[in-house]
């Protein structure tokens, strides 16, 4: 019985630790899609290339102590 109890503790703490990395991984991704439609945004509306519209976004973020996310999410709010 206590093994069994044992190894049901492990598995249910095995699945928390798999569940919290899901959820990790999924709020980078949302990150990512927001940066590259902010990054779009940038190429369309000021004519920057890629690398260029990327360093403005990690400068502004660096240069403001914010993520880029929020950066990201100004920059969409400004153009749309």
């Amino acid at each position: 019985m206590a093994i069994a109890l044992s190894w049901l503790s492990s598995a249910r703490e095995k699945l928390r630790k798999t569940e919290k990395k899901t959820l990790s991984i999924e709020e980078k991704m949302k990150e990512i899609r927001i940066v590259n439609r902010a990054k779009w945004i940038l190429i369309r509306e000021l004519k920057l290339d890629e690398p260029e519209a990327h360093r403005y976004i990690e400068k502004q973020a660096m240069d403001r102590c914010v993520s880029k996310k929020v950066v990201a999410e100004e920059i969409i709010k400004t153009y749309t």
